[in-house]
């Protein structure tokens, strides 16, 4: 398990690089540092905050001339990272750094560094090689928009294409823990995708969008159109019309019973796929049934309901955002066609890093169909705000458009889709409802429930509009600290501070737990064994326990010095008998994180 660190605000390695600081920083221009951090600004969107500023106290015997580069080139490898979905925000500290005798400019460093348990070890020195390339090419090239260009490409093409598949990530893990980290809470993974956020009692796992509240047997229930929607029909809830098909003429049959137009979609499949809607005749029908088939040995054919798919997500039993989902579309100025409309939004996308574009703005034969259906054309002046479809409907594979309609849904469609979570026993969903507008009761406008989405994405999803939820859905799950009290006894000869105070923090009414390196003992003095040894490992296991609501760790040798902290921060140090004969060393760390 990685430890804490000094300086660092997440678990951290030491770890030991070669540096040839580039020639034009040997000279220690101010100039050429405001030029690196024009390059970090625009190419890869990234403010640099000195490396005084960052970290005061720290590495004081580090000339800035040294520091400032080097601390750059930590952020750089820290947004590199992050480029690949690895959650590590504090770029580290410098600890030491020494020029060699070889040739000028040849140091060697040592560094704390973010480390992530159980995250490929290989893309970690990576991004630093990676980060002293990049650092060497922004200090000896001005940026202009063919050299910003090129650099971005080969960020893209070196090491996000190279080192990105290697990362275990879904699409909410980086938004969830960089929301973590600002709120200081404490985070690690623990495998198989999954982080514990926070400590002990307070402490809850996410697996991307869920948690661990979410039931196991309902995510199975969702997974499958034809039980979900069964589920929700039995409990009285708005479900659609629709029958398994087995085959083409077996479709035709459905669509016939239930009356144009249908949709084919698999009942087993995600983010769109396989889905063709507005489906009018027999013909239409058996190649949406081929497409479909692709995918699926399981199809579905449903009656289509008008409207459009509203996003209802659902965290803690609350709705936190309501986005009305969009298929891929331009917006109306009643000045630009269709065709214009869509050059200038792929211009404005091309301006982009690659790593933040959305996908392409199509003009193909699909798009003109759609834009048919809405009654436009590529050469038609669309009104200002009026979208143009260019897809008809969003999916993963084509993007959309979002638009944020939380204030604007009804109070019973938020009751049903809370209810259409709870009877699935999920507290983390995403329920997508299909009707014209969201403002308008289900039971008057013919509204559906087509889906219950399992781990949600949570975070800003792709298109146009204020679609993030992370600040819902983390005050649903973290209403306070996610912290429990931890409190440190440094004490050599007498453990009796220690005991006082986990009577008091259990008389403040906790279940606090005393432990050392070489016992646990609960709040009625009785010995808790654990298949752990020593203090570091003892006091990790402690705070992964859901039971464990106050901590009191006593400190009794210098170890801690070798093992790294267990934790970030703590509540308050108290110092007993014989604390004097711990390290100073130790005494000062544990004062730096010490709140009293």
């Amino acid at each position: 398990m990685t430890p804490y660190l000094p300086h660092v605000s997440q678990p951290c390695i030491v770890r030991e690089i070669g540096w040839q600081m580039p020639a034009p920083l040997r000279t220690a221009s101010p100039k050429t540092l405001l030029q690196i951090d024009d390059w970090i600004k625009h190419g890869l969107d990234l403010n640099i905050t000195s490396y005084a500023k960052a970290k005061p106290g720290a590495a004081d015997d580090i000339p800035r001339t040294v520091a400032e580069p080097l601390w750059r080139l930590m952020s750089i490898a820290c947004e590199l990272l992050r480029l690949i979905n690895v959650p590590v925000f504090d770029p580290g500290h410098i600890i030491r750094a020494k020029e060699m005798d070889k040739k000028p400019g040849d140091w060697r460093v040592t560094l704390a560094t973010p480390r992530v348990d159980d995250y490929p070890e290989r893309v970690f020195p990576q991004a630093y090689d990676f980060a002293a390339r990049l650092l060497a090419v922004f200090s000896r090239t001005e940026r202009n928009s063919r050299t910003l260009k090129q650099d971005q490409r080969l960020v893209q093409e070196k090491f996000i294409d190279i080192f990105s598949p290697m990362v275990p990530s879904g699409l909410s893990t980086l938004p969830i823990l960089t929301e973590a980290y600002r709120r200081q809470i404490p985070f690690r993974h623990i495998g198989s995708h999954t982080f514990q956020l926070g400590w002990g009692a307070k402490a809850r796992l996410m697996r991307n969008g869920a948690i661990d509240a979410d039931s196991a047997i309902g995510s199975v229930l969702v997974h499958n159109k034809l039980s979900c929607a069964r589920l929700l029909r039995t409990a009285g809830l708005p479900a659609p019309e629709h029958s398994a098909a087995k085959s083409a003429d077996a479709a035709l049959a459905v669509a016939q019973t239930l009356g144009w137009p249908v949709v084919v979609k698999p009942a087993d499949r995600e983010r769109g796929e396989g889905v063709t809607k507005d489906i009018l005749d027999p013909e239409a029908l058996k190649t949406a049934y081929a497409h479909a088939a692709k995918m699926s040995k399981q199809l579905i054919v449903e009656k289509q309901v008008p409207g459009d798919c509203h996003r209802i997500h659902i965290a803690g039993g609350t709705v936190v955002q309501v986005n009305r989902r969009l298929p891929k579309s331009v917006r109306g100025d009643d000045q630009h066609p269709v065709r214009e409309l869509i050059a200038l939004a792929n211009a404005e996308q091309e301006a982009l890093p690659p790593w933040k574009r959305l996908k392409p703005f199509p003009d193909d034969e699909l798009a003109s169909h759609c834009l048919a259906e809405a009654g436009l054309s590529l050469d038609a002046v669309p009104a200002a705000g009026q979208w143009a479809p260019l897809r008809p409907f969003a999916s993963v594979a084509w993007g959309g458009v979002v638009e944020d309609l939380t204030q604007a849904i009804h109070p019973a469609n938020a009751q049903v889709a809370i209810q259409a979570a709870r009877i699935f026993r999920l507290t983390s969903v995403g329920v997508d409802m299909i009707c014209e507008d969201i403002s308008v009761p289900w039971y008057e406008s013919g509204a559906i429930i087509n889906e219950v989405n399992y781990s949600p994405q949570t975070g800003q999803m792709t298109g146009t509009g204020p679609a993030h939820t992370l600040q819902g859905t983390m005050d649903a799950y973290f209403p306070d600290s996610a912290r429990i009290p931890v409190e440190v006894v440094a004490a050599t000869g007498d453990v009796a501070p220690a005991t006082l105070r986990q009577q008091a923090l259990t008389e403040a009414g906790n279940r606090c737990l005393l432990v050392s390196a070489t016992n646990c003992l609960d709040p009625a003095g009785a010995e808790i064994p654990l298949y752990v040894s020593g203090l570091f490992n003892r006091v990790v296991a402690l705070l992964a326990l859901p039971d464990t609501e106050a901590l009191v760790v006593v400190v009794e040798d210098d170890k801690l010095l070798a093992t790294g902290m267990p934790f970030d921060s703590i509540d308050a140090l108290h110092l007993g008998k014989g604390a004097e004969a711990l390290s100073p060393r130790l005494l000062g760390w544990l004062k730096t994180i010490a709140k009293t």
